[in-house]
């Protein structure tokens, strides 16, 4: 886990004083996530189109440049509601994006950074990860599902963002 220099709990205080929630949790919990996906699959749970094209992006190894490391970091991140307006036959439309739809890959690369930048002062790195990360928040007790797959966490609800990360160092 995230070692003593910085403490999880120190982290997660670090998180929460921006609006943010987390969870740290062993790499070692990777295989148990990989197994949970692939039990789902194998019992036909997912259409196997569906498994081919939206689940073969997950990669359960950290990258092959970031070599042993001991924790994941799960956080999420509120999301507003975006709304795009539209005029259609004289009339505004208003049309409710949902908030993963917009900058997503900014989102997580900001969390990385702002996690370098508390880590990094103690000897410890990040990388982003590949990994499926409602269920990642989920087994880690930051998440909990809702109705038809959602993912909610208690009092930040559904319009989140959840990135998660490999932590590595001392």
């Amino acid at each position: 886990m995230v070692a003593e220099s910085m403490g999880s709990q120190q982290l997660l205080a670090e998180l929460a004083g921006r609006g943010y929630q987390g969870r740290t949790l062993s790499v070692r919990r990777l295989a148990e996530l990989q197994e949970g996906i692939e039990s789902h699959r194998r019992e036909g749970r997912f259409d196997e189109q569906f498994a081919r094209t939206r689940l073969s992006f997950f990669q359960y190894s950290p990258p092959e440049t970031f070599p042993e490391p001991q924790s994941l970091i799960i956080v999420a991140v509120p999301r507003p509601q975006t709304a795009a307006v539209f005029t259609w036959r004289g009339q505004q439309v208003s049309l409710i994006i949902p908030p993963t739809y917009t900058d997503y890959r900014k989102i997580a690369q900001r969390v990385a950074d702002l996690l370098t930048g508390i880590l990094a002062p103690a000897g410890h790195r990040v990388a982003l990860s590949l990994l499926p990360l409602k269920s990642l928040a989920v087994r880690s007790g930051l998440a909990a599902y809702g109705r038809n797959n959602v993912c909610y966490v208690p009092g930040m609800g559904s319009f989140l963002e959840l990135v998660g990360l490999y932590m590595a160092g001392r």
